[in-house]
């Protein structure tokens, strides 16, 4: 008797559990797609300055010294890619590591959903 009523009650108590982990991990999948669009939204506006930056020095009068202005685009062109590469990288990070946290949160909701249906079935048995 003890026994059923103790299922009874943990049974649901984790079947909640369970099914809230599942709706919150949906839920965080617009939250990803947020950060990757903020991510690309900061990779296009940092080529864009970089862009103008290296159109307007291309404009320069030719009196200048063009071996430096040649060095400095070059430079602005290296501190451009890395800005991209970094970026990339940081992103595929952050796709990783949320792919594997909404693997563990599934299997831990499906888990704790599975264990309170079966105790509630345990409950209802015993009793």
């Amino acid at each position: 008797m003890f026994l059923s009523r103790l299922f009874g009650a943990i049974g649901p108590l984790l079947a909640a559990i369970g099914a809230g982990m599942l709706a919150y991990d949906v839920l965080r999948n617009p939250l990803r797609a947020t950060y990757n669009k903020l991510i690309s939204d900061g990779i296009n506006s940092r080529r864009s300055i970089y862009t103008r930056l290296i159109e307007r020095y291309n404009a320069l009068p030719a009196t200048l010294d063009q071996f430096t202005v040649k060095r400095w685009i070059t430079e602005t062109e290296e501190m451009m890619r890395q800005d991209r590469e970094s970026s990339e990288a940081k992103r595929l990070e952050f796709e990783l590591a949320e792919a594997r946290s909404s693997q563990r949160i599934g299997l831990w909701g499906f888990s704790l959903l599975a264990l309170g249906s079966f105790l509630q079935m345990t409950a209802s048995l015993l009793h």
